[in-house]
């Protein structure tokens, strides 16, 4: 969990609520309530969302099952189905769940001819159907979520990065009981990914011993994959000196590196760019953090430029699609009913002429009005 970097209190709140689910069996039980929690984490893409889940799935020692709405041919039986084949406990993770909206996702319960009897239905998990549209509606994607077949004990996840697009019964308690906005970067999370990033690897294996899990990765792209030969070929291998690029890395100090992190903070934009976006640019510079933080301002002046180009070719693509179809629209209209477009060139002429003929008055009052 140490190597998600988030704003303060985010992980420790959603750590804990899901643990004190998780041993409150009895209290739900005796009070009629499903056993049942689910979470929405919403907001910008890149931000930690998914990697969080996955650390948190670790840390609770649940397995995680991942259901893909957006998922060509999936319907609502279908879904009702893959939901019930869920174990007691578990982690089910709906990601980028507004992209079942997005495809057309509706109220209403969609015609049940369109699959004919005996016909697969392509689900998550399953052999691939041919291309079909999305037959999932929000009626079905509710009742597979609380239904009376749901699974009890099961934490349920939904990311999103299109808030606004959801419907509010999907989002209500019950439903999703805890909503988490994920925003870009703050200076804290680039301080803090910039300390961590050029640890040196004796106290990220330290963290990951005092976490008890030193035998798994923490962060890829952190730790060399050249230090973990089998111990028993080791004695029988000669020693010969490798140079790896973390060996090459500088031996700073906790004050040094503390300072450059800083230094690396102060030089980003408050909430303009995604972690990942930040970890990529350290990528770069993995055995060089005083080149990072040299460079860094020189990469978010491009950066902010590239944006800025994007937007404005995406504005000027809009507009110009616009106007091809407002052309397309007239030119139409006029093929279908010529005299409509005849009627429209009369009008404007007759416009013109009333206002010229009135502009003309008045021009001709005011040099009246100040003849002696």
């Amino acid at each position: 969990m140490k190597s998600i970097i988030l704003d303060p209190g985010i992980k420790d709140t959603l750590l804990e609520d899901a643990r004190d689910f998780l041993e409150s069996k009895a209290w739900y039980a005796e009070r009629g309530i499903p056993f049942r929690r689910g979470y929405l984490l919403h907001g910008a893409p890149g931000s930690g969302k998914t990697s969080l889940i996955h650390s948190m799935a670790g840390e609770l020692g649940l397995d995680i099952y991942v259901i893909t709405l957006s998922r060509a041919g999936l319907d609502d039986t279908a879904l009702n189905e893959l939901i019930n084949q869920l174990p007691q406990r578990c982690v089910a993770l709906m990601e980028d769940i507004d992209a079942a909206f997005t495809h057309g996702l509706s109220r209403d319960v969609p015609p049940t001819d369109q699959n004919p009897a005996g016909q697969q239905t392509s689900i998550p998990g399953g052999p691939q159907a041919p291309p079909t549209t999305n037959k999932l509606s929000l009626s079905g994607l509710l009742n597979a979520l609380d239904g009376v077949g749901a699974q009890e004990g099961r934490i349920l996840f939904a990311t999103t990065n299109k808030y606004s697009s959801l419907d509010p019964a999907l989002c209500r308690p019950g439903r999703m009981d805890l909503h988490i906005e994920f925003r870009n970067a703050s200076k804290y999370q680039a301080e803090k990914l910039f300390a961590r990033f050029y640890k040196p690897d004796e106290d990220l294996k330290k963290e990951s011993e005092d976490d008890g899990s030193s035998d798994k990765s923490s962060d890829s792209g952190y730790e060399s994959s050249e230090g973990k030969a089998n111990s028993e070929k080791a004695e029988l291998i000669p020693q010969v000196k490798q140079e790896t690029h973390r060996s090459r890395a500088p031996n700073l100090s906790n004050e040094e590196l503390k300072e450059l992190a800083a230094q690396f903070a102060g030089d980003l934009p408050e909430r303009e760019f995604s972690m990942a976006s930040l970890q990529g640019y350290l990528m770069l510079y993995k055995t060089r953090p005083v080149e990072a933080v040299k460079n860094f301002e020189g990469w978010v002046g491009k950066e902010k430029e590239e944006k800025l180009a994007r937007e404005k070719e995406k504005e000027e693509s809009s507009k110009a699609a616009k106007e091809a179809k407002e052309k397309e629209e007239k030119e139409k209209a006029a093929k279908e009913d010529p005299s409509q477009s005849l009627v429209k060139e009369l009008k404007e002429k007759v416009a013109r002429e009333v206002r010229e003929a009135v502009q003309k008055e008045v021009r001709e009052a005011m040099e009246k009005a100040q003849a002696p």
